[in-house]
């Protein structure tokens, strides 16, 4: 048996088939900031890359690292420990 639409039916029918339009239309007009990835390189280039700038990034951290613990131990005011500074 083939029951007719009901006006609840046929709304939500209509609701159904336009709500991804209306979706559509809202996220191309919201500006956001996603940033979407876009790889140009191919990943053993990335790899090798990368594997070569290990040892730059990790001198800058470490250098970076020293200043804030120079700076914090000269302060007097935090020490590197797990209490909380007073």
């Amino acid at each position: 048996m083939n029951a007719p639409l009901t006006h609840g039916g046929l709304l939500a029918l209509a609701m159904s088939l336009a709500l991804p339009a209306v979706q559509a239309a809202e996220t191309d007009s919201v500006p956001t900031s996603y940033s979407p990835v876009v790889i140009t390189e191919r990943f053993d280039a990335i790899m090798q890359r990368m594997a070569g700038d290990k040892a730059g990034v990790m001198q800058r951290h470490r250098e970076l690292l020293e200043q804030r613990c120079i700076s914090w131990a000269s302060s007097r005011r935090c020490w590197i420990s797990r209490q909380h500074p007073s």
